[in-house]
C-alpha cells in the first residue's frame, strides 16, 4: 500500500480532533525518488544529460534540468521537515536521574520514556514522552510534559503535589488548546493509590482551535481494578491497572449544531497501567513502555 496512517485510530484522537476520527494518511516516497535509478556507470539517471563529454549543456537541457530541480525541491523540504520530527529508534539511554531522586509519580525535569505499539520491532521510531520542567501556564507554575512521535506533538501541563497529579491543560501546536477551569485529577495522592480506589470529577474547559473557542464539559470516573504482573518483552512490572470512563460534551451548541453527529457527547474508555517510581508502562493510547532514561527503584 502507498498510503499509511501516522497513528492508530483511537477515541482520544477523536476527542481532540473535535469528533473527527479520520486519520491522516501519508504517501510513502518511493526510494527511486530519493536515490535515483542507477545507470551502468553508477550515476543517478536524473543526472544524465548534465554531462556532455566536453561540450556545454544545451539550452534545452538547462530548461529540463531547472524544471526537475523545481519538482524535487518541495519533496526535499517535506522530507527534511519529517526527518526533523521523527525520533530515533529505541536506544539505550544514559541515566540522568538517580533512583532515589525519582518521585512516586515521576516529575523530575529531563525524565524521558520511549513507547511503541504492542508487537512493534525495537528498531521502530518510538513515541517519546519527556518532562520539560517547570513552566508558567495560565498564571500557574506547572510541569510541562511533551509527547512527540510519528507526526504527533502534544504538551500537557500538570501539577504534582501531595494530593496527586492534576492536569490543567493540553495543547497540540497549530491544532488545539484545552484549558480546564478546574483540573482533571489524573491520579490520587500516593498514599491512597490502592486496589479499589475510585475517584471522579467534572470540569468545564475552553477548547481553542482555528475555528474559534468552544465551551465544553469533561466528566470522568477512574478506578484501580487490580495490581498485577504485566510483562513487556523480557521485563515484568508490578503495575496498577486503572480503568477510566470519560464523557465530553459541548455546552454552547446552537440550534443548528445540536442534532449533528459530530456535536453529540463523546464517550470513551481508557486502560492505564501505572508503576510507582517508573510511570505509565501502558498509556491511555495503548502504547507500551520500551525504555526510559533513569534508574528505577527495585520493585
Amino acid at each position: 500500500s502507498l498510503l499509511e496512517p501516522m497513528v492508530r485510530f483511537e477515541l482520544t484522537t477523536c476527542r481532540l480532533r473535535i469528533g473527527c476520527s479520520t486519520a491522516e494518511l501519508h504517501r510513502r516516497v518511493p526510494r527511486q525518488l530519493l536515490e535515483g535509478e542507477k545507470n551502468p556507470t553508477g550515476k543517478p539517471e536524473r543526472c544524465q544529460g548534465l554531462e556532455k563529454s566536453g561540450s556545454s549543456v544545451s539550452r534545452g537541457n538547462r530548461y529540463h534540468m531547472v524544471m526537475r530541480i523545481h519538482k524535487i525541491l518541495p519533496l526535499m523540504a517535506v522530507l527534511l521537515s519529517v526527518a526533523a520530527c521523527v525520533p530515533p529508534a529505541v536506544q539505550n539511554v544514559t541515566t540522568t536521574v538517580a533512583a532515589d531522586q525519582v518521585s512516586y509519580y515521576p516529575s523530575q525535569s529531563g525524565l524521558v520514556w520511549s513507547y511503541l505499539k504492542p508487537g512493534e520491532p525495537l528498531d521502530t521510531a518510538p513515541y517519546i514522552v519527556r518532562i520539560e520542567g517547570p513552566t508558567s501556564y495560565q498564571s500557574k507554575v506547572l510541569t510541562a510534559l511533551r509527547f512527540i512521535g510519528r507526526g504527533q506533538e502534544r504538551f500537557y501541563y500538570r501539577e504534582f503535589d501531595a494530593t496527586g497529579v492534576k492536569l490543567w491543560g493540553e495543547a497540540s501546536p497549530e491544532f488545539y488548546q484545552i484549558t480546564y477551569d478546574q483540573p482533571v485529577q489524573e491520579y490520587p495522592s500516593e498514599a491512597t493509590l490502592a486496589v479499589g480506589k475510585t475517584w471522579t470529577g467534572s470540569t468545564t474547559a475552553a477548547l481553542v482551535t482555528k475555528e474559534g473557542t468552544r465551551k465544553m464539559r469533561f466528566t470522568y470516573i477512574s478506578k484501580v481494578v487490580t495490581r498485577e504482573k504485566f510483562k513487556i518483552r523480557d521485563t515484568e512490572y508490578d503495575a496498577f491497572l486503572i480503568l477510566r470512563d470519560n464523557r465530553l460534551e459541548y455546552l454552547d451548541l446552537t440550534a443548528a449544531e445540536s442534532p449533528k453527529p459530530q456535536f453529540q457527547p463523546i464517550l470513551e474508555s481508557q486502560r492505564i497501567r501505572f508503576v510507582p517510581f517508573i510511570g505509565e508502562v501502558e498509556t491511555r493510547e495503548g502504547l507500551v513502555l520500551v525504555n526510559y532514561n533513569f534508574k528505577a527503584k527495585p520493585q
